[in-house]
């Protein structure tokens, strides 16, 4: 560590960007979330490879415009670059000129990520967005140290006085405590996509500690200790050597599974900075700095200019570093591409799910490291006439699965679709392809059991909806759900709305529940609606109105009927056989009754007889047989009755019937039958 002492003593301006601060968007709220995970030792292979150094100089482009004064701490995202020179903060984009931005003077830069720019003015942190030229106040401890952001995430550490540092991170409302390690001297700690990776110090080396969101690993040991790590899509770079070697210290990558050496030099290599799996440093010669970058195959050396250029940061093949040269005041701030932005690179897969109006289009997407998203474009014809919405791919470095469901086609039709995917680098727009719907599928038509209206004939309804076919339907009925019975089929049509439709049944049961349901039927087959139920009233007489009187011959039994002119409701039973046996009969009637029975004999012309509710004769007196009548009446008065008892003459029985409560006969119904007696 000694030689990397002696360049920070002799360029000032390194000394602020290791002590650079970073902060958070938003403002937790109550005490935060306490993590502390458990921390597992990592048991990672270390691989030499042994790579061969080789110079390949880019071609670099000075991009810092003021003179004299000293330009560090460049940060590269997408196609810009940010620094520091002076009290400003500078801005870069490709193709375009260099800008001092609206962030006020004597502000000093932590980040920039996300378009927006991190840093610190009189004490507080900012945002500023570059693209809508705002900044944003974040709410972040004055004591926070080693803060980096990376979209609306912020890790910082909190040092207290027993050389302990508390490693936070700050996402939406949530505070969460990762880990309370010792640092005297620990380098920056690095955040992307919430993950962190750090170096602790212990009695006898720096460790490389990584948290992925849930858990902390550890990913040296004191036989190869780290220090300075960078993150990007969960991979690692650090600085840092073996417990053998102390003097040189080398270039390490932890891929997600084996960690290997990328560099094995007799100098010095620091500060390495990694974006999907591509990594850049600077390496410390006798009296010079250089740039150098491993695109995962081979070491290229980017600057040759034996005077300072370091610090460099990359970004999707974009690098921007430092150069300082001692023999003239102040330093600069230089880029250039390393590789050439990719595109994503796309492929097809075969069209799945086809039906008459709708498939399923699919691919893969390589977004090549950079955020990317895609659609598929189809129409009959080409170019094409419609789109599906765009969605994201990820910003992976490997093809990932992508598809889309297109609907409301026409049936039986060819139609052309491509693929296209898109990101900063720019759009990959597929070759044409073609498949073609399948033809037209008949849909089983939709239906639903209505209500019942009417009396004999009672009116089923439903409603059908053919879906396009030519759909005919009926309904069954019965007393139970095996129905029985059904009605004349009826016709739908082949339309596509839904018709209201009916049917009509009789002769059924009075007082009787009965199950219906619709049934419809078409090319794709039969479907039946919900089971539904009614209860057909029981037979009843209308109570009287106005005045009825009926005369009938003698009859053996009742004859029930609820149109009171068939009636016959007093019966004498087999006179010619010697018996006599009065029975009343009558039907339900739809609203309560009282109900009179009345006997007469010829030979007592001046006396009425009525039967009371206890089937006790009254002579004279004007009594009901039954009050409050609704229900059905089949009854026998006295038992059966030798003729040969009776005295001669003509018996006249009489029925009369009021509305309940009646005091008159206004409104009723008479019956009247008479038989002789002869012995």
């Amino acid at each position: 560590m000694k030689s990397r002492r002696f360049l920070l003593a002799t360029l000032i301006l390194f000394l602020f960007a290791s002590s650079a601060f970073t902060s958070q968007f938003y403002t937790p709220t109550g005490p935060g979330v306490q993590i502390n995970p458990e921390v597992h030792p990592g048991n990672y292979p270390w691989i030499n490879p042994g790579y061969t150094q080789i110079v390949e100089v880019c071609t670099p482009e000075k991009i810092s415009i003021v003179e004299g004064e000293t330009a560090f701490s460049p940060i590269v995202f997408e196609n810009y670059v940010a620094w520091q020179q002076g009290d400003y903060i500078y801005l870069w984009k490709e193709g375009g000129p260099t800008v001092k931005t609206n962030i006020p003077g004597g502000s000093s830069l932590y980040d920039f990520s996300d378009n927006k720019i991190f840093y610190k003015y009189n004490g507080k942190f900012y945002l500023y967005d570059i693209i809508r030229k705002t900044i944003i106040s974040v709410n972040i401890p004055e004591e926070a140290i080693k803060l980096k952001y990376d979209n609306n995430q912020i890790a910082y550490v909190t040092p207290d006085d027993n050389h302990q540092n508390n490693l936070y991170l700050q996402s939406g409302i949530a505070n969460i405590k990762i880990k309370t390690y010792h640092c005297d001297f620990c380098g920056p700690i690095s955040l992307h996509d919430g993950k962190i990776a750090w170096s602790e110090e212990t009695d006898n080396a720096y460790l490389i500690f990584y948290w992925d969101g849930l858990t902390i690993t550890q990913l040296t040991t004191g036989f190869l200790w780290g220090f300075s790590p960078s993150i990007h899509n969960g991979e690692i770079a650090w600085e840092g050597g073996t417990q053998y070697e102390t003097t040189n210290i080398q270039i390490f990558y932890w891929n997600g599974n084996n960690i290997t050496q990328i560099t094995d030099t007799a100098y010095d290599n620091h500060d390495p900075h990694i974006y999907n799996g591509k990594i850049v440093w600077w390496t410390e010669k006798s009296d010079h700095v250089e740039i150098f970058y491993w695109n995962g195959e081979k070491i290229r050396q980017i600057t040759n200019n034996n005077i300072y250029d370091l610090y460099p940061d990359i970004y999707n093949g974009r690098i921007a570093w430092v150069q300082t040269d001692p023999r003239v005041e102040g330093a600069h701030i230089y880029t250039c591409r390393v590789e050439t932005p990719s595109k994503p690179t796309i492929s097809y897969k075969p069209v799945t799910n086809r039906t008459s109006t709708s498939a399923t289009l699919n691919g893969s997407v390589n977004p090549n490291g950079e955020a990317t998203e895609y659609r598929f474009e189809y129409g009959t014809t080409t170019p094409y006439s419609s789109f599906t919405p765009w969605q994201s791919a990820g910003s992976g470095t490997t093809s990932v699965s992508v598809n889309a469901t297109i609907q409301n086609l026409t049936p039986n039709t060819t139609y052309h679709y491509r693929l296209v995917a898109k990101n900063i680098n720019g759009q990959t727009d597929g070759s044409d392809h073609t498949f073609k719907t399948l033809p037209p599928t008949p849909l089983l038509p939709t239906v639903t059991t209505g209500n019942v209206t009417g009396t004999d004939p009672y009116t089923l309804s439903g409603t059908v909806n053919p879906n396009g076919f030519e759909t005919t339907f009926y309904f069954e009925y019965g007393t139970d759900t095996s129905y029985g019975n059904r009605t004349p089929t009826g016709n739908a049509g082949s339309g596509d709305m839904t018709l209201t439709v009916t049917a009509q049944v009789s002769g059924l049961q009075p007082n009787t529940t009965y199950h219906y349901r619709i049934v419809a039927l078409n090319a794709a087959g039969t479907v039946v609606g919900e089971d539904r139920t009614f209860t057909t009233p029981r037979e009843a007489m209308d109570v009287p109105s106005g005045q009825h009187s009926f005369t009938y011959l003698p009859v053996e039994e009742p004859v029930l009927n609820i149109d009171p002119a068939s009636a016959k409701p007093f019966s004498v039973g087999d006179l010619m056989g010697g018996t006599l046996s009065l029975k009343v009969g009558l039907k339900a009637f739809k609203n309560p009754v009282d109900i009179y029975l009345g006997i007469t004999y010829s030979g007592l012309p001046d006396d009425i007889f009525l039967i009371d509710s206890s089937n006790n004769l009254q002579q004279n007196t004007i009594v009901p047989w039954k009050t409050n009548q609704t229900e059905a009446i089949d009854e026998s008065l006295f038992g059966d009755i030798d003729t040969d008892i009776l005295p001669e003459g003509t018996y006249t029985l009489y029925t009369l019937v009021v509305p309940a409560g009646a005091t008159n006969m206004d409104n009723c119904y008479l019956w009247i039958t008479r038989f002789n007696i002869l012995h």
